[in-house]
């Protein structure tokens, strides 16, 4: 071959190998496809970002925000593919690991989330997002099978973060949640400390360290706390309090209104007080003709609302809800909720003005004061029986039966409780 021809196949050869991408143009069809993207263009976003992989195999954002479009559109196999052909690219990079921990999640796959999250963790063990994602999916397997070890796990990645993020209020409210479950109730103090040096004096972490210190001058309870709990417990309140903790309170209540009511009475208008996901609802059946329900917890009235058990549904305090009611009720329950209000006083002749002459009130306190009311570590009131006879005789209640009764467990104790019947006796009429 003579060197002319050389020189040409030499150059053809040169024209066939794949030409590296201009950067310059490569980063202007990633900015119209960023374009098409955010203005709703996403098939043409699409195409562009297709478009550019072609030419440019290894542009990493591109490869990212085609991850995102599929992901979006619930393709979570094509988007975990594609972060993770960013990761080859980008081995040593915490973010793309934390982003394929979360298409992971989204897919369901938990399992796969966590073991990406603590790859990102490994490369940068400050990294927050990392440490916020392993923090919470241990949390929630901790709840779930109640494993100590997964609640020592979460706890220790929840210190990391808060070292890391130490303005972070709602994690150190998880740490101290662990730490709470561990016992380590001298960190969890200072830890409530820190929270209310940050929240200010009407944070409930104030109400908690009273709880913790048998603070006996605190008798009204913290509303805030008590939506914050029963919020975060409304998804597994259910298997939680009844197979869990052995919770009898509504089957105690259906069983004390057999007791003293003929067989097969049926209540034509019952407010259920702190009613939570039903339980109450689901006890007595079809001995409501309609059932009114009150919960300051969001998260919990949703769960009732999808049982379908109750004819009205309310998000507010007992106290707000009472002051404004104008119906009359012939039966009223009041479940483990008093409990978290403290002196009952106001209460009950808040509950005596809504009912009707005659009408029955059951309600369960957890029992155990020396005297009046007190405040436990556990956040919740206890009460002495002459305190609630006090009340209930100023107000005008006639005890019709009152049971002394474990309401359910708390770790391996019983919690003792009383369950009251009592009715409003009609009014006398002079003659």
């Amino acid at each position: 071959m003579s060197r002319k021809n050389q020189r040409r196949s030499s150059s053809r050869g040169r024209r066939q190998a794949s030409p590296k991408p201009d950067r310059r143009a490569s980063a202007l069809q990633f900015e119209k496809a960023q374009q098409s993207y955010v203005s709703g263009q996403v098939f043409k976003a699409k195409l562009r970002l297709q478009k550019l992989l072609r030419v440019a195999p290894e542009h990493v954002d591109a490869i990212m925000l085609l991850a995102r479009i599929h992901t979006e559109n619930t393709d979570y196999n094509r988007g975990a593919a594609l972060v993770r052909k960013a990761i080859e690219y980008r081995p040593k990079n915490a973010q793309l690991r934390v982003n394929l921990g979360e298409v992971l999640f989204q897919a369901g796959d938990r399992t796969g989330a966590l073991k990406a999250l603590y790859a990102a963790h490994e490369i940068d063990g400050s990294h927050l997002q990392a440490l916020e994602g392993v923090s919470s999916l241990l949390l929630a397997q901790a709840k779930e099978q109640q494993s100590a070890q997964l609640w020592g796990e979460a706890r220790c990645f929840l210190e990391q973060f808060c070292r890391a993020a130490p303005s972070n209020v709602p994690k150190r409210w998880r740490l101290a949640e662990c730490y709470e479950r561990e016992g380590k109730l001298d960190e969890r103090a200072q830890l409530l400390r820190e929270i209310l040096a940050l929240e200010g004096p009407d944070s409930s972490a104030a109400y908690l360290l009273a709880a913790m210190e048998n603070d006996g001058s605190v008798r009204e309870g913290h509303l805030g706390y008590v939506r914050d709990v029963f919020d975060a417990a409304a998804s597994q309140f259910d298997t939680a309090l009844v197979e869990e903790l052995g919770y009898v309170v509504p089957k105690k209540i259906h069983d004390q209104l057999d007791a003293i009511s003929p067989p097969g009475t049926v209540f034509q208008h019952v407010l259920d007080l702190g009613c939570g996901t039903g339980l109450v609802a689901e006890a007595l059946g079809a001995r409501c003709q309609t059932l009114v329900g009150v919960d300051i917890s969001s998260k919990m009235v949703e769960i009732a609302q999808d049982k379908g058990l109750y004819t009205d549904l309310f998000v507010e305090s007992i106290d707000h809800y009472l002051t404004r009611c104008e119906a009359r009720f012939d039966l009223v329950i009041a479940a483990d909720v008093l409990i978290y209000i403290g002196q009952l006083e106001s209460t009950f002749q808040q509950i005596f003005d809504v009912m009707e002459d005659g009408g029955l009130f059951i309600f369960s306190v957890e029992h155990g004061a020396d005297q009046g009311v007190e405040l436990n570590p556990s956040g919740r009131f206890s009460y002495s029986r002459d305190y609630i006879d006090q009340c209930l005789t100023a107000v005008g209640f006639r005890a019709v039966k009152v049971e002394a009764t474990p309401l359910r467990m708390e770790g391996s104790s019983e919690v003792s409780g009383l369950i009251f019947s009592l009715q409003k006796e009609p009014a006398c009429v002079p003659d």
